[in-house]
């Protein structure tokens, strides 16, 4: 399969992007030559010069070195958090000079750059100042500083630019560590908490490698897909897998798609990356400096009243590296681990395979989607074929009529925003009063809806039935403008159990599955609770007449005819078959010849006369009226002659009602009845 189209355009920004990236990485944590390293050896000289006094030195540092700062004498202090952090001792490194990076707890105790030197498992920094406020540190507090002798102080040097130079000893790496800044002008010790970095170090620093290299993998430059996996904050944000990958020059950048445009920036080796959201996702290309290792990131979010950093880790695994260079993607089901099925026991017309982290796989007739929480990243390889839809649903168009039921039955209608009827064309009342109020919007029939009221509304799915199938063009348009559109096959099921175990879908798609569980599982018993009173199987046919004068019956096996099985009787005419392939495909009904119903059907004991197309008959009289024939039907004699009414077919999910009504007409109880109405 492909590369998604919008990898393909994101191919060239990323290039420039890489190249920036790796700018930055160039820089850090890397090997300094020795000859390079700034000479040192002076600060030593200067605090034995200063020392060389000695009694006379000591005696004066109990007046001027014994003051301690205050709280209020802090412009800006803040605690370093190291709680998260493994200490890394001069034991774990290769003896050498590193540019490492710092964090200082003091805003006005500058560095300007740190070099640390390790040298037989110890380590000391030298510090490279921004200013020249302070004039002696002490590697303790500020209060053991003041009682200290003064040779223990650390003097100052300065290099040929002027700036001055501390080299301090240093207890271990990504640790708090407690030194004192003396200011002459103030006389008075600050303390000051330095922690040193291990994240901006090369890997070739350690003598265990902490994570996989580019070197050890042995990969050419070029793009690569690799899985990555997000720990960290609620849990409930994750990032796309697989990512795509560039390596260049020994050194790695990924492109990052969250599951959330609420990403503002990230920070990643304490450098700050701006997101991309013209994708409707927050996407970033940051460093990553190698593989199977959890590197510590850290992402702002928007999406609460303020702003908040919060603390993740990603993991890219190694294992998972394939080469994207050549344009075909891992399959997405590669890269899903599968968890199970959906449990149906009597829908046919789709199915749901269960992933991990809530995605769903279902396939509806000819149609595939991936169902993935809103929380969850979209994979980076779905096919163009399969629509992804994103849950839960809360703006649906409603163009299918038969299932805005299952919304209904779930009490989740104030996740419809858009209707395909008027509401004198709803038959339930609260649907209809609903759309009467502007609550849902009517947006135009399936075939022609209004794009800019979609769009301006942010509906976010479109619910059709097969009809849309006549109109491809509109599907495609919806489709172009971000709206995936799910096809309703309720009609094709052959089980009336099995059309409203579409409540489950429907349910998963919106958030309430367990809902839809349960009122199936109870629509199930009411209807193995119907038992039929008539032992004659006594013939029904059900069937309309079209203005033409056609008559449309059901096809055999389709959940109307199964409905009249389960009520007793034996629906008829049963031996009818599509003559046109087509029409087999695209319909559960089929259209006849008056004389060859009349053939097929005259002995029905009773008829049933479908009225959702072309509305229903006042009377035996008014059914008869243009087709004489109808008249010499067993059931019309016998004054067996029912209609549907308008809401029988909305209705989706009362199977078990329309079941126990079917029941007792087939059992000759008249009464009156919801789904149907006794002609006179």
């Amino acid at each position: 399969m492909k590369i998604r189209s919008e990898y393909k355009k994101k191919t060239a920004t990323m290039l420039a992007a890489v190249m920036t990236v790796m700018a930055l990485l160039a820089g850090c944590g890397e090997t300094t030559n020795v000859h390079d390293a700034p000479d040192t050896s002076a600060v030593t000289k200067a605090v034995k010069e200063r020392t060389a006094s000695g009694n006379i030195w000591e005696e004066e540092s109990k007046g001027k070195f014994g003051n301690v700062a205050s709280d209020s004498d802090y412009s800006a202090k803040e605690e370093l958090d190291d709680s998260k952090l493994t200490p890394i001792t001069g034991a774990e490194l290769k003896d050498g000079q590193y540019l490492i990076d710092s964090e200082c707890s003091y805003s006005m105790f500058k560095i300007a750059d740190s070099l640390l030197d390790v040298k037989n498992g110890s380590m000391e920094a030298t510090l490279l100042m921004d200013s020249n406020s302070f004039e002696y540190m002490y590697a303790g507090t500020a209060g053991e500083a003041s009682k200290a002798k003064t040779d223990s102080y650390i003097a100052f040097e300065k290099n040929e630019s002027g700036a001055q130079l501390y080299r301090i000893p240093v207890e271990a790496l990504d640790k708090s560590l407690s030194y004192a800044a003396y200011s002459s002008e103030k006389e008075k010790w600050y303390d000051v908490a330095l922690m040193f970095l291990s994240s901006s170090l090369s890997e070739e620093a350690f003598k265990v490698a902490r994570y996989t290299t580019v070197s050890a993998l042995g990969l050419e430059d070029g793009f690569y897909y690799v899985d990555v996996k997000l720990e960290g904050g609620t849990g409930k944000a994750s990032v796309m897998s697989p990512s795509m990958i560039s390596v260049r020059e020994g050194m790695v950048a990924a492109m990052l798609m969250w599951s959330s445009d609420k990403y503002d920036y990230m920070i990643v080796d304490g450098q700050r990356y701006d997101a991309d959201t013209s994708a409707g996702q927050s996407e970033f290309v940051i460093p990553v400096r190698g593989f199977d290792h959890k590197i510590d990131v850290i992402a702002d979010t928007t999406a609460m009243s303020k702003p908040h950093e919060i603390e993740y880790t990603l993991y890219f695994d190694s294992a998972t590296i394939q080469s994207a260079d050549g344009g075909v993607m891992p399959s997405m089901y590669e890269s899903l681990k599968k968890k199970g099925k959906m449990s149906l026991k009597y829908a046919k017309q789709f199915s749901a395979d269960e992933y991990e982290d809530g995605i769903y796989k279902v396939k509806a007739g000819d149609e595939e989607y991936l169902i993935v929480p809103k929380e969850t990243a979209v994979p980076s390889n779905v096919p163009e074929e399969v629509t992804v839809i994103r849950t839960p649903v809360e703006n649906a168009y409603m163009a299918s009529t038969s299932s805005m039921d299952f919304f209904r039955e779930l009490g989740i209608l104030d996740k419809v925003g858009f209707a395909g009827a008027e509401a004198d064309k709803w038959t339930d009342s609260q649907v209809s009063s609903m759309v009467k109020a502007g609550k849902i919007k009517y947006v135009g029939k399936y075939d022609a809806p209004e794009y800019e009221s979609l769009i301006t509304g942010k509906a976010d799915l479109a619910v059709e039935n097969t009809m849309i199938y006549h109109s491809p063009d509109t599907k495609e348009k919806l489709e172009e403008l971000s709206i995936p559109v799910i096809v309703d096959m309720t009609s094709y099921e052959t089980d009336p159990r099995g059309r409203v175990e579409w409540i489950k879908l429907y349910g998963l798609l919106t958030g309430k599955y367990d809902e839809a569980v349960k009122f199936f599982d109870e629509s199930c018993t009411e209807i193995a609770a119907v038992k039929p009173s008539s032992k004659q199987k006594p013939k029904v046919a059900y069937f309309y007449v079209s203005p033409k004068g056609h008559v449309g019956v059901r096809k055999p096996g389709d959940y109307i005819s199964k409905e009249i099985e389960m009520a007793g009787g034996k629906y008829i005419p049963a031996d009818v078959k599509a003559t046109d392939e087509d029409d087999e495909k695209e319909s559960s009904s089929m259209e006849m010849s008056m004389e060859d119903f009349f053939l097929k059907a005259k002995d029905a004991d009773i008829i049933i006369y479908n009225s959702t197309l072309y509305g229903m008959p006042a009377s035996v009289a008014d059914l008869t009226k243009d087709t004489s024939l109808l008249s010499e039907f067993k059931a019309v004699k016998d004054g067996r002659v029912y209609a549907t009414k308008d809401n029988m077919f909305q209705d989706t999910s009362a199977a078990a009602e329309v079941i126990t009504e079917l029941a007792d007409i087939v059992g000759g109880q008249d009464r009156s009845m919801t789904y149907f109405q006794k002609l006179k």
